[in-house]
């Protein structure tokens, strides 16, 4: 059996995108980098010019994606963090209220 050919990616100025060093293994370190470079081999492949426009709308729908990936992990933990005191006897806010008013 022969060595296993180590595959990289880079952008022009030498930033790692992705490395692979197996078959069906693969280390993206950049993901909207990576699929840029993809969006440009599939637009040529096709004979297609890839624009600067075609960039700024791929950066623009992956940073509207990050943005809501944050926002539904924060949502997560804040709904963990609510069952944690729950589960743990500590009175929920409801529960604080209710006890607030004497009753």
């Amino acid at each position: 059996m022969g060595q296993l050919l180590r595959v990289t990616l880079s952008t022009a100025d030498g930033r790692l995108i992705m490395e692979s060093s197996g078959p069906g293994e693969r280390i993206i370190h950049d993901r909207l980098e990576y699929d840029i470079a993809l969006a440009c081999e599939l637009f040529a492949a096709r004979g297609i010019r890839f624009t600067a426009e075609d960039r700024a709308i791929m950066t623009r729908n992956f940073e509207e994606r990050q943005a809501k990936l944050a926002k539904a992990e924060k949502a997560q933990k804040a709904r963990d963090a609510a069952l944690a005191r729950h589960s743990s006897g500590a009175p929920t806010a409801p529960e604080r209220r209710f006890r607030r008013r004497g009753r």
